[in-house]
């Protein structure tokens, strides 16, 4: 957006600040690191607090357009109650309901939203903020057509291709480890295991199934919400794996079908073993499973066993890969944030 003539600036936490301002932009820092938590994200108190950061920062930013995520609600209400044109951004897929559809699951996810939202109005008073508003003016699905059927969405809605991006940070350590796999003939593995929220955690399947296993895995564990059992010697666990070093060295992937693995395993033609857990997890891995690019697992009645076969099934069959590689073609030409400068572009024209 700076590369159009436009101001930039971004509320973040004091650990993203410094990737943020490294990047040339101007910061909000947001005091307090319990506000923008995704795990607090429906929570009256939370959101309060969103609302004064926001609007501290519109005080003296004054945008012409509110940008924020599909789980920030704080930011949905401040644009309505200051008039600002707002922007959500969604996950790797539209997660509510659509004009064709009765998918229960999705209304299901579309009521809890609006709950929560209401809740919020209802406990400060906002009563000029309709609750029913959970898209802005624009909503942005960080998906591309050969993913996601464009003819069957609402009319607020846009496709603005998986917009991944990531620090440029070399683990050296890890970057070493792998090159040696590799040249020892050894497979290499990204395992991304997610949040599971109220799921059973698929991680002590996982380690058992490893400890069998002549492959290497690179875990990352970043936003893992279960503890750590036990790590075979041929799991290499980081916090934060670098998911495109990974990713560039994999043969197959195992995740709980969050939005960022699911998408960088697409971009690098990579098939999956997924297995999923709460939020948008069941529906991108559903529909990974029917564009044959990964096998999903129930993690209700998951075993190591189960694991490691289904990891042999996508390393060995070659129709994961030919399945995987065409939708990496299709999703190749969208990867750029094109298309969502776009977006915020044609707004903040319409609406000013």
């Amino acid at each position: 957006m700076e590369e159009r003539g436009h101001e930039v600036a971004l509320i973040t936490s004091d650990s993203g600040r410094r990737y943020v301002e490294a990047q040339g932009l101007t910061t909000f820092p947001a005091p307090s690191r319990f506000s923008f938590q995704t795990a607090n994200w429906g929570m009256p108190d939370a959101v309060g607090i969103q609302l004064k950061h926001i609007g501290a920062a519109i005080n003296s930013f004054r945008p012409a357009v509110l940008v924020g995520q599909q789980l920030t609600i704080g930011a949905i209400l401040s644009g309505q109650m200051r008039s600002i044109p707002t922007v959500l951004i969604g996950m790797g897929t539209y997660l509510w309901t659509r004009p064709k559809s009765d998918d229960k699951f999705r209304a299901w996810l579309q009521r809890e939203q609006v709950k929560h939202v209401t809740k919020v109005c209802q406990e400060f008073q906002l009563t000029q903020c309709d609750p029913n508003r959970i898209w802005g003016d624009r909503f942005l699905v960080r998906s591309f057509p050969a993913f996601e059927q464009p003819e069957d969405l609402p009319a607020e809605v846009a496709l603005i291709g998986p917009c991944l991006w990531e620090p440029d940070v070399v683990d050296f350590e890890l970057k070493q480890m792998v090159e040696e796999a590799i040249v020892r003939g050894q497979r290499v593995i990204y395992v991304q295991h997610g949040r599971s929220f109220h799921h059973p955690s698929f991680w002590p399947a996982f380690t058992e199934a490893a400890r069998r296993s002549e492959h290497l895995f690179l875990a990352s564990v970043e936003r893992m919400d279960h503890a750590l059992s036990s790590i075979p010697r041929n799991v290499i666990v980081r916090e934060r794996v670098p998911q495109q070093f990974a990713l560039t060295h994999a043969s197959a992937m195992i995740s709980s079908a969050t939005t960022t693995p699911v998408l960088g395993s697409i971009l690098h033609g990579v098939p999956s073993v997924l297995v999923p857990g709460g939020g948008e997890q069941p529906i991108l891995a559903e529909r990974c499973r029917e564009l044959g690019i990964a096998v999903v697992l129930d993690r209700s009645q998951l075993n190591a066993d189960q694991l490691e076969q289904r990891i042999t099934t996508v390393v060995d069959d070659a129709s994961y890969w030919e399945s995987a590689n065409k939708l990496q073609a299709s999703a190749e030409n969208w990867q750029s944030f094109a298309q969502a400068c776009d977006v915020l572009t044609q707004t903040a024209t319409a609406m000013n």
